[in-house]
């Protein structure tokens, strides 16, 4: 932060009553504390969780990747929502799909 600058900020606050503003950059900052070591690293079960899907789908084709995710639902604590989830929309895509298989079929004959 320019000196001049941070003098100006404080005569603005100061003639509007305000205190003194003390502007410093983040490499100025010291804590007194050591950091807490965390008991949970969320970022290093997300990156061990996406590894492992990595490992386990690399090979796979598209279809067989939308199988193997279908099937993660299915066996986890979300297979009620993506059952409510899939049903109230599947009626939707179906009516969707068959309106393009009928646009196809009259535009080609």
């Amino acid at each position: 932060m320019r000196l001049d600058k941070m003098r100006a900020y404080n005569q603005i606050n100061l003639s509007n009553g305000y205190g003194i503003l003390t502007i410093i950059s983040p490499k100025e900052v010291n804590y007194d504390e050591q950091p807490s070591k965390k008991e949970f690293d969320c970022i290093a079960m997300k990156r061990e969780a996406q590894s492992q899907i990595y490992d386990e789908t690399k090979n796979l084709t598209p279809q067989q990747q939308i199988e193997y995710f279908r099937n993660a639902i299915r066996q986890s604590r979300y297979e009620k929502w993506w059952k409510q989830a899939h049903s109230s929309s599947g009626e939707h895509i179906t009516q969707r799909h068959n309106q393009c298989i009928s646009f196809r079929i009259s535009r080609d004959s």
